[in-house]
């Protein structure tokens, strides 16, 4: 892949993956069969308690996250893997991994650089790398709605127990978003579409831990797609995330 085309690919990534949206377009997205109702509790106030988790999330300074995706369709299947760091307002060190292909990211305010085979090389820089911008934009429409959200039993996460939120988005909602507007083509957009979410909001620090997507589409004659996505937020305000200039890009940018 060209330079240009590993940069599209990165920063595409960062906007979709790590923010635990579906990594393409669940514009083909038919109701959801599994509704939660037979496994989970609805809740008077999951929408109310996971957006007071994102707008503390907002306030961090720093994070680690760990992003899996898995896309099928039919005998095809890809996995991509995203690890790494954000330093707010303008800093990231990411690995992205996909079918046993790696390629890294830093960014430190308008410079940018990625690493694939060849090395290091600049990058385009990303405008916004806070990942619970898209959330709070997402669930303060949650907030004002008639979605019903169920409660499922506690999990555990990382290092801390966690209260678990599920509830079927509709796809609207994702269009609304800056980073998804215009995605959706009119004639697919079905108000009936949607994707299933799950959150996971520490039960003693009140952070978002873990979001989890499903989705089942279909195109053209390919037959359903089947996206599912995980992220996990961990290290948040710790030192563990602060985020170091990589020495081989040093050295890179050292050599004439």
């Amino acid at each position: 892949m060209s330079k240009k085309g590993r940069t599209v690919v990165v920063a595409a990534t960062v906007l979709t993956t790590v923010f635990g949206l579906s990594g393409c377009s669940p514009s083909a997205q038919p109701p959801l069969n599994n509704q939660p109702t037979g496994t989970g509790v609805l809740s008077s106030n999951g929408w109310q308690k996971i957006y007071a988790a994102v707008q503390l999330g907002e306030q961090a300074k720093m994070y680690k996250v760990k992003s899996t995706v898995s896309v099928a369709q039919g005998p095809l299947h890809s996995n991509l893997s995203v690890y790494g760091s954000i330093n707010e307002p303008d800093r990231a060190y990411v690995s992205f991994t996909e079918d046993n292909k790696m390629v890294q990211f830093y960014q430190q305010g308008q410079a940018a650089y990625e690493m694939g085979p060849s090395g290091w090389s600049q990058a385009t820089p990303i405008n916004d790398l806070n990942l619970y911008t898209s959330y709070a934009q997402l669930l303060s429409r949650g907030v004002h709605s008639t979605v019903p959200i169920y409660q499922l039993p506690k999990a555990y996460v990382v290092d801390e127990y966690c209260n678990v939120y599920t509830a079927n988005i509709p796809e609207q909602w994702l269009n609304s978003l800056p980073m998804w507007q215009n995605r959706i083509p009119a004639n697919r957009s079905d108000p009936g579409n949607e994707v299933q979410f799950v959150f996971y909001v520490g039960q003693k620090d009140g952070e978002l831990r873990e979001v989890q997507t499903s989705s089942v589409g279909s195109v053209s004659e390919a037959g359903p797609l089947v996206v599912n996505t995980d992220t996990i937020l961990f290290s948040i305000n710790s030192p563990l995330a602060k985020i170091q200039l990589p020495p081989n890009l040093i050295k890179a940018m050292e050599t004439p």
